[in-house]
């Protein structure tokens, strides 16, 4: 595969050695990866095994229980620590991911989809894939755009845009939308998910459980809280815990907003988290963590479509210095003007 040019300016600032000073600047803070599939468009096997070897190698893998110690006893850390985190609860957790977890002895923290793992619902978010990767059609539509669906790069793009729209959605509008453009591909999905989107089962969730995974919960549908009733929003955050510790016999203490933009969460959400009985909240916000983080807004570093390069940048800390940088130079022009 060819290096396009900022790809190569990431290995020339890794040899230059930026990577290990950013490294030295984020020693004491924790880094939280995000992954949900394993498969084309998100991240492959080799490639994940590639991240975990690394991670071995320069960083602290540690589970998200220890930082649960650090944040409520002030237990202490090791240096560059680097907690897994899987979303949803698919299948290929259990297939792929979870044989080189064991392999290489580093723990991870899934975030379940009760629901999902319950009923085999599909998750709106797959029903636009699999209608865009099944569809005859040669192309599509959105707001005068055409998306030539002949090729990978204009069915990632065409995903894309209908992801921005439905995250912007109700969840009534959202089901609507993709229902007509399920309409519109000339695709009728089955009722329940289908092997390539399948579920986690409980008894593959007790299996793993023993060996080095642990759970939170992720709702039970699936929903942009922001964009539901503050009383379903409770009756997702809520329902979901119960029945994950009803399997599992053992206190939830995690939770992740779906989706876990800024806009997909609020400050009354948060607060509905912590009187439910989590102990933090993962979000998708771009970022390292602290002692002075809020912890039920914890900052992630998504891992999936990036090249090896980039993902050496991230977790060394330098995608932060060089975003916190950016920051900088804004505020200076602002004020200059």
């Amino acid at each position: 595969m060819p290096l396009n040019t900022k790809t190569i300016a990431l290995h020339l600032f890794r040899y230059a050695g930026l990577f290990r000073f950013a490294n030295l600047i984020y020693k004491s803070h924790i880094r939280i990866l995000a992954y949900h599939r394993f498969w084309e468009g998100y991240i492959t096997p080799q490639s994940f095994e590639s991240q975990i070897k690394y991670l071995k190698r320069h960083f602290n893998t540690i589970k998200l229980e220890s930082y649960l110690d650090f944040l409520l006893r002030k237990k202490e850390l090791p240096p560059n620590s680097v907690i897994i985190t899987v979303d949803d609860g698919y299948q290929d957790f259990y297939n792929i991911v979870f044989p080189i977890l064991r392999k290489y002895a580093v723990p991870a923290t899934v975030f379940l989809t009760v629901d999902f793992i319950d009923k085999g619902i599909w998750l709106w978010h797959d029903l636009l894939n699999f209608g865009i990767s099944n569809t005859s059609r040669a192309d599509f539509t959105l707001n005068g755009k055409v998306f030539d669906l002949t090729n990978r790069r204009g069915r990632a793009e065409l995903k894309l845009s209908l992801d921005g729209i439905c995250t912007s959605c109700t969840t009534a509008g959202r089901d609507e939308f993709i229902s007509q453009v399920l309409k519109e591909l000339g695709v009728t999905a089955p009722e329940h998910a289908t092997p390539d989107y399948a579920p986690l089962t409980w008894n593959q969730i007790l299996e793993m459980s023993g060996s080095g995974v642990s759970y939170g919960s992720h709702t039970c549908t699936h929903p942009i809280l922001s964009k539901i009733s503050l009383n379903e929003a409770l009756q997702e955050i809520q329902e979901s815990k119960h029945r994950i510790e009803e399997v599992m016999q053992r206190d939830i203490l995690t939770f992740c907003y779906p989706n876990g933009k800024e806009d997909d969460f609020n400050e009354k959400i948060k607060e509905m988290v912590r009187e439910c009985g989590y102990i933090c909240a993962m979000s998708m916000i771009y970022g390292m963590n602290d002692s002075e983080s809020d912890r039920y807004e914890l900052r992630r570093i998504g891992t999936e479509s990036k090249s090896f390069a980039h993902f050496v940048q991230d977790v060394s800390g330098f995608g932060v210095l060089r975003a916190s940088l950016r920051q900088i130079k804004i505020k200076n022009t602002q004020i200059q003007t």
